[in-house]
């Protein structure tokens, strides 16, 4: 966030001189500072975790994993750069930086499941779809052994994700969702760059 709020003062003064336009810089932060630095690291920690976790040892959940993984980090990155491109300074785009992924996480499906009232505020966080994404990815039709005091109960992995009220058939709607954010979130940050006429 820091960064592209002090870069952008060279940012306006090379553009308004035809230097370059706001989607080359855009696409420029995307090749130069998303992928190589935001999403390869995750990739390469998720692709260790995922077997030291001992999650489903089958290639297409892992691949599945590492694609939940990369969109949600994606449209994360994605949503920050638009804060910073529309925002005076630093202070005010970590206020809002702060309480917007706030809202994200709160209302991301595990502190505040689909069972409450405030359900509904779930669609709205992008961090609900790569949570339910990655939750179906493990738990669909798996069997399970739940053990209590009366002994042990066979179940499968659908009853846990029905404790989170998620649903393993809405796997692809999430992954289009998440993307869509991510596609939304650049697309405002264009515009922001574009109609900026001072830092």
């Amino acid at each position: 966030m820091a960064l592209v709020i002090s870069e952008r003062v060279l940012f306006v003064r090379e553009r308004s001189a035809g230097f370059y336009k706001a989607s080359s810089y855009l696409f420029s932060k995307i090749i130069v500072d998303m992928i190589p630095v935001r999403i390869i690291p995750l990739l390469t920690l998720g692709s260790i975790m995922y077997f030291m976790t001992g999650l489903q040892q089958v290639y297409f959940n892992f691949c599945r994993f590492l694609l939940t993984l990369a969109l949600t980090q994606f449209t994360a990155t994605s949503i920050t750069l638009f804060i910073s491109a529309s925002c005076r300074d630093f202070g005010q785009a970590n206020l809002i930086g702060s309480v917007l992924f706030i809202f994200f996480i709160i209302f991301g499906g595990v502190l505040v499941n689909g069972n409450s009232d405030s359900s509904v505020l779930r669609y709205l966080s992008f961090v609900f779809y790569a949570f339910e994404a990655l939750m179906a990815n493990e738990f669909k039709g798996i069997p399970l052994t739940l053990r209590t005091s009366l002994g042990e109960i066979p179940i499968t992995g659908d009853v846990v994700l029905g404790v989170f009220a998620l649903d393993a058939n809405n796997l692809p709607r999430d992954l289009l969702v998440l993307t869509a954010f991510g596609i939304v979130a650049l697309i405002l940050a264009y515009i922001s760059l574009k109609t900026r006429k001072r830092a």
